[in-house]
């Protein structure tokens, strides 16, 4: 039984000390040893002998929790290949769990990164716009230059750095007018050359 996503939000949102949970490093160091012993059982021609299943998604979220996984080692080796069947399905429940844990995780840490740093992220927002509009004011004022004089003789009159603002569709008018209507630039700022 494979949980859709929002039943395993749900569950992750369930475990009650986050502390505790195993991670996804763990639980699939736990699923190569599992996958091995199975093989090893394989290779030496034993079959599966089938039993009680438990409830996968119950077990897994109980390993995801971080209660110890079932070690209990069955009198037969072919109910211990199916017991090791079915403990690799739980481990493929757990990591999933763990994962998207894991990934929420890591989403909330970047929100609050984000909010934390917001002050210096405006700033530099800022600080790039102000200086893509003062290039295209300096690279108007360089126009002149060379349209009286040509390419000769002008240092750096070959590269084109970022335009004048003539060209259609020129990023830096529509950078400055989205900042505008954000609030991030003034409208004095945001005048266009």
């Amino acid at each position: 039984m494979r949980l859709t996503a929002t039943e395993t939000t749900a569950a992750a949102k369930t475990v009650p000390d986050v502390a505790r949970t195993r991670s996804s490093a763990q639980l699939e160091q736990e699923r190569r040893q599992t996958i091995e012993r199975i093989i090893a059982l394989e290779s030496a021609g034993v079959k599966p002998v089938p039993g009680a299943r438990a409830d996968v998604h119950a077990r897994a979220l109980a390993l995801f929790a971080g209660e110890p996984s079932v070690a209990a080692v069955a009198d037969d080796v072919g109910a211990e290949l199916a017991r090791l069947f079915q403990h690799r399905d739980v481990l493929d429940e757990a990591i999933a769990l763990a994962r998207r844990r894991e990934e929420e995780l890591r989403i909330e840490f970047e929100r609050r990164e984000m909010a934390r740093l917001q002050p210096e992220i405006t700033a530099s927002i800022r600080k790039r716009a102000l200086l893509a509009l003062a290039l295209v004011r300096a690279n108007q004022e360089f126009e002149i230059f060379r349209r009286r004089f040509g390419d000769f003789g002008l240092a750096s009159a070959g590269f084109r750095l970022g335009g004048t603002g003539a060209e259609l569709g020129n990023e830096i008018y529509r950078c400055v007018e989205e900042l505008a209507r954000r609030g991030i630039l003034t409208p004095k700022e945001a005048e266009l050359p």
